[in-house]
């Protein structure tokens, strides 16, 4: 089924809402015709369809930047089976960040080669199911920086901005790498520091949120949550990647070296991450 076939089976109003991006996302993937129509028709109402749209334009735009041939990433039915699960899961949806990240890991399924698709699958179905408790979690424990990480620069580094010299305003020109790592103990557990996210949202959404992330292989944060420490960098003048391996995100096996919220991250997670962030 092509483009024009499916609009004209669309109320007038649709028609000319939807046509140039179905038209370009049928140009890329001609055999999804018979899917996108089904979904478009079961899911006639304003934000419904707006959602839908939105959608079908991103992936095109980026199929189309990244110059991706679909067919050298992913089979036909494969292809089909995560735009039909994804699209009908974010005409459904309500919460903006959910949405958000679906949308992402759609276009990253279909860019990124170096994933199966029994990962990309897996990914997806993990999505579908986290709730909007544990969305705001994983966030705070992926996107954000550390809360009980402290870079302290030195005093004679700090730059001026309007004349003023402030303790938080460091010189943009000047280059730093980490020196001297220790740990203090800190006022606020981790717990304590993390219940802002939660704000306004029902209480004990947290506790049931690290439970359900922990359990899906997400993050090891329920082992966390009662830590206090401080993670102090001592930041020098010098070049910013001279930095050790046994400081780096990536020596995990350090345990001693890392931040509650280090600690907390796990390798699904971050590789979860690259997919339903932005391209």
């Amino acid at each position: 089924m092509d483009a024009r076939n499916i609009v004209e089976h669309l109320p007038e109003g649709r028609k000319v809402q939807i046509g140039d991006a179905l038209t370009h996302l049928l140009n890329l993937i001609p055999y999804a015709g018979g899917t996108l129509g089904s979904i478009l028709n079961a899911h006639m109402t304003n934000k419904r369809f707006s959602k839908i749209h939105d959608t079908i334009k991103y992936l095109a735009d980026e199929i189309e930047g990244h110059k991706t041939q679909v067919d050298k990433i992913l089979k036909e039915d494969q292809a089909i089976e995560l735009l039909e699960k994804t699209l009908s899961e974010i005409a459904k949806t309500s919460n903006e960040m959910k949405v958000s990240h679906l949308r992402n890991l759609l276009v990253n399924s279909y860019l990124k080669d170096e994933s199966s698709f029994e990962t990309k699958e897996f990914y997806l179905n993990l999505m579908l199911g986290l709730s909007i408790g544990e969305i705001l979690l994983f966030q705070a424990v992926y996107y954000t920086l550390d809360p009980c990480v402290e870079s302290i620069y030195p005093s004679e580094h700090y730059g001026s901005q309007n004349n003023l010299i402030t303790a938080n305003y460091v010189d943009p020109m000047a280059q730093y790498a980490e020196g001297e790592i220790t740990f203090v103990k800190g006022e606020k557990t981790l717990l304590e520091r993390l219940k802002p996210v939660f704000e306004g949202h029902a209480s004990g959404m947290l506790d049931s949120a690290a439970f359900l992330l922990d359990s899906k292989g997400l993050t090891y944060i329920r082992d966390n949550l009662n830590d206090t420490r401080v993670k102090r960098i001592q930041m020098v003048k010098g070049q910013p990647f001279t930095t050790s391996i046994r400081q780096s995100h990536i020596a995990d096996s350090l345990i001693s070296e890392l931040a509650p919220i280090e600690k907390s991250r796990t390798e699904v997670g971050l590789d979860f991450v690259k997919y339903i962030r932005w391209v």
